[in-house]
């Protein structure tokens, strides 16, 4: 079942993206690979739309880690729990707060109640992730509408760019609608669970704060070492 799920999870976004090119091939009767029928222009499509699927996934995910990942400063839940530490809500502080959520949700996995939680929120993650997906392989669609503007019919070519810029602006308001949705279900788990979180991560707090004053002293003394070299000039 896993196995299926991530074969689909690749190669929708792939189809997606190929799209135009099979409708040359299936409705037109044209060929944008030469040399190749349309049954094995059609099947060499279909199986190139699981790498490019994969490949895809992997560029959303590239974008997603560069914007912050799974630490970003947007998130509730991580804001939640560095205002329990009272700590600033820094870059390195989120990191921090993402790693103290994560191992409570992985310790957390053996409680039913906890899991059942965390598995709602996990898929809405995925909803996420398989929308921004699928927003990069319309982007791709386009370009080979583009690409293959003259080789559509006069009606198909304005019919095929308004219909792929509308589905990319759909999936971007359903994008941010479950990000607000995730964002919410995180934030009650974690402040109906707050007290479990702090003492299960109560060893990784205690490090990260003697870290974190260890830094402030570190800082205060080239502060310290700088001024006393302008004074001395």
């Amino acid at each position: 079942m896993q196995n299926l799920r991530e074969i689909l999870w690749y190669t929708i976004p792939g189809a997606l993206a190929i799209a135009p090119l099979m409708l040359l091939v299936i409705l037109l009767n044209k060929f944008p690979i030469q040399n190749l029928g349309a049954g094995a222009t059609v099947g060499l499509l279909i199986f190139f739309s699981l790498p490019l699927g994969f490949l895809l996934n992997q560029i959303w995910y590239l974008c997603w880690n560069y914007k912050g990942g799974y630490a970003r400063k947007d998130r509730k839940n991580l804001q939640f729990i560095l205002e329990q530490l009272e700590l600033k809500k820094e870059e390195k502080n989120f990191k921090l707060a993402y790693l103290i959520w994560d191992y409570w949700i992985y310790k957390g996995s053996g409680d039913r109640g906890i899991k059942e939680l965390s598995d709602k929120a996990r898929d809405y993650w995925t909803s996420y992730h398989s929308c921004g997906t699928c927003i990069i392989a319309f982007f791709v669609g386009i370009g080979l509408i583009l690409q293959n503007f003259h080789s559509f019919p006069y009606i198909q070519r304005f019919a095929w760019l308004p219909g792929y810029i509308a589905l990319i602006l759909i999936l971007e308001a359903s994008k941010r609608q479950l990000w607000d949705i995730v964002n919410k279900w995180e934030l009650m788990i974690a402040e109906s669970n707050i007290s479990d979180i702090l003492i299960l991560n109560h060893d990784i707090i205690d490090a990260a704060r003697k870290t974190r004053k260890r830094l402030e002293s570190e800082e205060e003394e080239k502060k310290k070492g700088k001024t006393e070299k302008k004074t001395d000039k």
